[in-house]
């Protein structure tokens, strides 16, 4: 079993599932299958409607209880609760929420790509909400001392695009699988998991950076 260090995900595979949802082309530059499916969202023109969605969420999701020690629960449920706030990230447009949760952003590949496909969906002024954020599996992959490889398995239900120039919206495809990769370290002073880097992969992708 390979360690937190030797196996620490990269950002390079993050690019497929951030096309699904944001209908951007991957890191190298070139759309995965995915994203070039005209189905994947079905436009409806609704004149007049609110630029804004009316199911942006409001509230960020909780942080997982407070333990006084490093153990495979905490980092398990950490990481659970780093995809649902992936996902409200996503939805809201900021990273900020997913930032706070990262030791150091600025080192962090994984962060580096979602910032990026963020800011792009801000510019092309489209909001993109995904629906019920569920799981399949969340593991421990490895462990060594203060660090835990954490992997999360996540499903997503049918959510819904809006433009703000015109209020266009429509139906945003389900994905049925996502895995998410977190490398995690222990800060045994604040007593708290923080993410020092992570890739996430739908299955159209198979490079890791």
């Amino acid at each position: 079993m390979p360690s937190p260090e030797s196996s620490r995900p990269g950002a390079a595979a993050l690019a497929a599932v951030l096309v699904v949802l944001l209908a951007l082309a991957g890191c190298g530059g070139s759309a995965p299958a995915a994203a070039k499916k005209k189905a994947e969202v079905t436009a409806t023109t609704k004149p007049g409607a609110s630029a804004t969605p009316l199911d942006l969420p409001s509230t960020s999701p909780k942080p997982p209880k407070a333990d006084k020690r490093p153990t495979d629960k905490s980092a398990v449920a950490y990481g659970r609760y780093a995809v649902r706030t992936f996902y409200y990230s996503l939805a809201r447009r900021d990273f900020a929420p997913m930032a706070e949760l990262v030791e150091r952003p600025g080192k962090c590949r994984g962060c580096r790509d979602s910032r990026a496909a963020i800011d792009t969906l801000a510019k092309d002024g489209q909001f993109q909400v995904p629906g019920k954020v569920g799981f399949r599996s969340a593991v421990v992959a490895s462990s060594a001392g203060d660090k835990r490889l954490v992997d999360v398995v996540a499903r997503v239900e049918e959510g819904r695009y809006t433009s703000e120039a015109d209020g266009t919206s429509g139906v945003l495809a389900a994905q049925r699988r996502v895995a998410f990769q977190f490398l995690l370290r222990w800060n045994g002073k604040a007593k708290a998991w923080t993410i020092q880097d992570y890739s996430i992969d739908d299955g159209t992708a198979s490079t890791r950076g």
